[in-house]
């Protein structure tokens, strides 16, 4: 344990350690003192309102005033004012209890009286209520949908107010751009010196945090759920930012961002699920790209390869193919990465076939450990280990990068390869794992070939998952067929043994499908090598 410890922060920045600590000793003091019950007056001023700014995929208005809350797929009856303790949540559930990102959905009447019990309820600044992250949604939210009562625009104020001292510089990435995000809407929001000086606040540690974005326009934590999310505050921070060189900055990074957006987006419209990445939190591609693209002065192009986040993507006729062969996150913040190095997706006809198994919840656990996996991406493993040490719910300890990607794509096809040493580590041996793949539209077929070189005998898989709807027909060739689909994808294992097993796809939080896993295997001696072949042809 303290090995794991010693190389989970090794990698932190000291800066990082020094925030982290001072953020502890705060919280305690935060706790016990009680919010001031005479708070200074504030005054909204008339604001034009950015584009797009409500989403809620759970609640609706009717079943909010009935007391039920609902977020991540879990419903509960918390009453009407609701119990914003929320017994039995998990923490996220409660993040998004206090986050308020429901508000649209009330009547203004409704609206105004839910503020008025949360302030009455939370006479101390204490978690989960008071955390920079819902505390920055929440002032988001409350600006957005234009509050007047005077009682909550001075809230308004005290709660940003608090925020300016309390940014999360412990963990500088999305959450830190969502506090600079708050900032900037109660800057704009609320009249007066000292919201001016929330909106300076907040342009200075967006422009300081700019080099987030990666030169190839994604964002460094590795998740295009987060770029996304990232790309929609960014969009909202240019619309109302008074700092000219900041909107000129902002610009010349919205048109990388669009295109890696669009080019790691399926067919179907949604992104791929690497990293921590699901349907429903993050907005749809098409309106940001738009957005993007009318700052940029042009619109979202696909890009076939992305060198500094690691993404690799193919698209010709039928055939869209994605791959990430970057590294797990950056060192000093991977709380997003997932074992998926040298993991694919791929779609034909429009139809997701092969899938990661996306994120079923935040919470340390059994789901959360499988998501994170090697097991339920499709990629390799030796004798069941990761590509790093994970651990708890956002943690890595060891660590080690790709070496040798090398990926081209054309109107031929595409090839890939690509080597990971860190098996020698993680497993011993001297093992390392190198990953080949090409495939063709024009061909209709991918190839995969695993190699593995090191001593001694060792179980040797490689995992391929597919979406729910595909149903599976054992034999050799195995046959893959989806309802209404034209193709049959014959799936022929050319190196290896093959075995049929059950996994789970989890395309939204708290969303659980069975789906069936494809495992091949070998128990060797090493060297050794594993090979599939995937072709398809109309039905």
């Amino acid at each position: 344990m303290l090995l794991r410890y010693f190389h989970t922060l090794r990698h932190f920045k000291r800066a990082q350690l020094a925030h982290r600590l001072l953020k502890k000793i705060r919280d305690i003091g935060d706790g016990l003192r009680p919010v001031p019950t005479e708070l200074p007056a504030a005054t909204a001023r008339p604001l034009i309102l950015p584009k797009n700014l409500h989403r809620d995929p759970w609640n609706s208005g009717a079943a909010l005033a009935a007391g039920t809350f609902d977020f991540l797929r879990q419903a509960r009856p918390l009453g009407w004012p609701p119990d914003w303790s929320a017994p039995g949540a998990t923490l996220s559930w409660r993040f998004f209890l206090h986050a308020f990102g429901y508000l649209h959905l009330l009547p203004p009447q409704l609206r105004e009286a839910l503020c008025l019990h949360w302030i009455e309820q939370h006479p101390r600044r204490a978690a989960p209520a008071f955390d920079p992250y819902p505390l920055s949604l929440r002032i988001i939210h409350w600006c957005q949908v234009g509050l007047e009562h005077p009682r909550i625009l001075a809230s308004l104020a005290d709660q940003a107010r608090f925020l300016a001292g309390r940014l999360e510089r412990d963990i500088p990435g999305n959450h830190l751009l969502e506090n600079a995000r708050a900032l900037v809407w109660a800057g704009s929001r609320l009249a007066g010196d000292e919201a001016a000086s929330w909106l300076r606040l907040g342009e200075r540690v967006v422009h300081a945090e700019l080099g987030q974005i990666l030169a190839d326009g994604g964002h460094f934590e590795r998740s295009p759920m987060y770029h996304a999310l990232v790309l929609e505050g960014l969009l909202e921070v240019r619309q109302l930012a008074q700092d000219p060189h900041l909107r000129r900055e902002l610009d010349q990074r919205f048109g990388p961002m669009a295109d890696f957006l669009h080019s790691l987006s399926h067919p179907d419209g949604d992104p791929a699920f690497f990293n921590d990445t699901v349907r429903a939190i993050a907005p749809a591609s098409s309106p940001l790209e738009e957005q993007a693209a009318a700052c940029a002065g042009r619109p979202a192009r696909f890009q076939s390869s992305f060198p500094a986040s690691g993404y690799h993507v193919h698209r010709e006729g039928d055939l869209y193919f994605a791959l990430d062969a970057g590294p797990l996150g950056p060192d000093h913040l991977p709380a997003h990465a997932h074992s998926d190095l040298f993991s694919f997706e791929l779609s034909l006809a429009r139809k997701r076939v092969f899938v990661n198994s996306g994120v079923f919840e935040y919470a340390a656990g059994p789901m959360r450990d499988y998501c994170r996996s090697a097991w339920a991406h499709n990629t390799a493993s030796v004798d069941g280990a990761d590509h790093g040490e994970f651990w708890g719910s956002f943690r890595l300890a060891r660590r080690y990068p790709p070496e040798g990607v090398a990926f081209s794509s054309g109107a031929q096809g595409f090839q890939f390869t690509g080597l990971f040493k860190g098996f020698a580590q993680l497993v011993g041996d001297g093992i390392a794992h190198r990953r080949n793949i090409e495939g063709s539209a024009l061909r209709r077929e991918v190839t995969i070939r695993d190699e593995f070189s090191g001593q001694g005998t060792h179980l040797i898989e490689s995992f391929l998952h597919l979406h729910p709807d595909c149903r599976v027909e054992p034999g050799a060739p195995v046959m893959v067929r989806l309802p209404g689909w034209p193709f049959l994808v014959e799936l022929t294992v050319l190196e290896g043994a093959l075995a049929i097993e059950k996994g789970w796809y989890c395309p939204e939080f708290g969303l659980k499908l069975e789906n069936a896993v494809l495992r091949i295997w070998k128990r060797t001696l090493l060297p050794a090598a594993l090979a599939l072949r995937i072709s398809w042809r109309e039905n």
